[in-house]
């Protein structure tokens, strides 16, 4: 029964301020309510009794998906673990008669010194600064926003009218979040509004570097769960999340172990790292927190990195592992998307020092099988 605790304990907005019934809900329109209402153009309250948010909340408890649920599905089907899961085991929601705010998941800007090849200049103003350099990219981005502007949201202004007395997570993403000016003035507010020693803070990082300016609030919350972003080992990280220096990565990663916080990794799983599963698993044994792998999220958007643009002869090839082979179950090779892939990796790295010859030699050799 895919019922969700999200939706009825959680307050979430996107990075453009835009509320929204969590962070991987996906629509096919941008007209969708659940994702084209300002926090400025409606109150909490009546986004909840929406009638979209309310058939969204009742075709989940009623056991089936909701279209905008998707990306959790497909995850569940691959590997028994979502956002979803995730969610319903931190929030661990009791049925009341009034649902009562315990998790807050928001961004408050785009500032980013990375630019993820799976990202959107809405996400990363290192995005921004790519985009300048080479605008044809614009052409690629198919999900987010095209609009190259640095996002600045007020803390105040956002949750002043909202009652945060019984929130117990907090979920904070960029950008990324200990780069964007406003995390100091989140955690200053917080601190008088919420009692920290009583609340987990869930945050992602890039791990580029160690925020010890904000330490001392770090220490306050009663838990840290910090997720690593990885997107492979080596230079295919530093390759897909250009801006990466990975012994820095690590460095930093034993860092925020160091400190007494849980490491958690994430990784999204595309066309140019799905090889790579079986090291980011040792990834996972050797750095994250029990041992465990990160959590893998399959790509859906941008379209052109996800694994139906890989030419069918190399995913014959990668198939032969079967740690890899349960993430081809749906592939559908799409020559659209192939095309695409290669164009879009032909543009990207003229805005870097990298190759997809030297981050990725065997995939390269296999991009010639397609004619």
């Amino acid at each position: 029964m895919p019922e969700c605790f999200a939706y009825k304990s959680h307050l979430a907005l996107d990075i453009n301020g835009y509320r929204i019934p969590c962070c991987m809900y996906r629509s096919n329109s941008n007209k969708d309510p659940l994702i084209s209402n300002h926090w400025t153009s409606i109150t909490f309250d009546d986004y909840r009794n929406l009638p979209e948010y309310q058939d969204l909340k009742n075709t989940m408890e009623s056991g089936d998906w909701h279209e905008g649920c998707k990306a959790c599905k497909e995850s569940e089907q691959v590997n028994n673990n979502s956002l979803r899961t995730g969610n319903n085991r931190s929030i661990k929601h009791k049925k009341t008669e009034n649902d009562e705010i315990e998790f807050i998941e928001i961004s408050l800007g785009n500032d980013c010194n990375v630019t993820c090849r799976m990202c959107a200049p809405n996400f990363s103003t290192d995005y921004i600064k790519r985009i300048e350099t080479n605008p044809r990219l614009l052409d690629f981005v198919d999900f987010g926003s095209t609009d190259c502007a640095r996002i600045s949201n007020s803390v105040e202004e956002m949750f002043d009218p909202v009652d945060l007395s019984n929130v117990k997570i907090i979920k904070y993403i960029g950008g990324e979040p200990f780069i964007t000016p406003q995390i100091g003035k989140l955690f200053k507010y917080l601190d008088a509004r919420v009692d920290l020693t009583k609340t987990t803070l869930f945050t992602n990082t890039n791990a580029t570097f160690f925020p010890h300016k904000y330490l001392s609030y770090l220490k306050k919350f009663a838990n840290v769960n910090v997720c690593i972003s990885v997107d492979g080992i080596l230079h295919r990280d530093e390759y897909i999340r250009e801006g990466t220096i990975w012994k820095e990565k690590i460095k930093n990663v034993e860092l925020w172990k160091s400190h007494g916080f849980n490491v958690s990794g994430h990784s999204v799983i595309n066309a140019l790292n799905v090889d790579q599963i079986p090291l980011l698993h040792n990834f996972g044994r050797m750095y994250l927190e029990g041992g465990f792998p990160p959590h893998f999220t399959i790509c859906t958007s941008p379209r052109h990195l996800s694994l139906n643009a890989l030419p069918p002869a190399y995913v014959k090839k990668l198939c032969k592992n079967n740690m890899i082979k349960k993430y081809f179950s749906n592939y559908q090779f799409d020559k659209d998307l192939f095309d695409k892939f290669c164009k879009f990796t032909e543009e990207f790295d003229k805005t870097t020092d990298k190759s997809l010859a030297f981050a990725h030699p065997m995939l390269t050799k296999y991009l010639t099988t397609v004619k």
